[in-house]
């Protein structure tokens, strides 16, 4: 079995001097998987810390907000914190301008999903039925 991570790629077991341990590394903690499907991308390390990763595009869901639900790649076991930043070039397209944005957030939090939302300033223009844009997203947790 051949792992690939950041362009280092090492046989399982071999011990390689890039490996010693035959297991590649990152930060000097051994990544136990890593991997990517349509939700997005992931890494699991030995320590049993999980990163999940996407860009995801967030769409009209009220006058005040755009979001969309991220079903994560890879489910956590709990203790998971995320966090999205849209886009500058995508939000300037949508019908409040940038300097009309409010805050990020995230909502409905599970070990499998999350609902990711940009929110304009309070008394500024609304959304319109329409506007989208891209935010990327990362999510830190525990896999074990």
């Amino acid at each position: 079995m051949t792992l690939a991570t950041n362009n280092l790629t090492d046989e399982v077991g071999t011990g390689s001097p890039d490996f010693p341990n035959g297991m590649p590394t990152s930060a000097g903690d051994p990544i136990v998987e890593s991997g990517s499907n349509t939700d997005g991308e992931w890494t699991r390390w030995a320590n049993g810390t999980q990163y999940c990763g996407v860009s995801i595009t967030i769409v009209y869901s009220a006058v005040n907000t755009i979001a969309a639900t991220w079903n994560f790649p890879v489910a956590f076991t709990g203790d998971q914190r995320p966090s999205h930043e849209p886009d500058s070039v995508s939000l300037s397209s949508t019908t409040p301008s940038l300097e009309d944005m409010g805050l990020t957030s995230s909502q409905g939090l599970t070990t499998s999903s999350v609902t990711l939302q940009q929110r304009r300033a309070a008394g500024a223009t609304n959304f319109a039925s329409g506007d989208t844009a891209t935010t990327r997203a990362t999510c830190f947790g525990r896999w074990k």
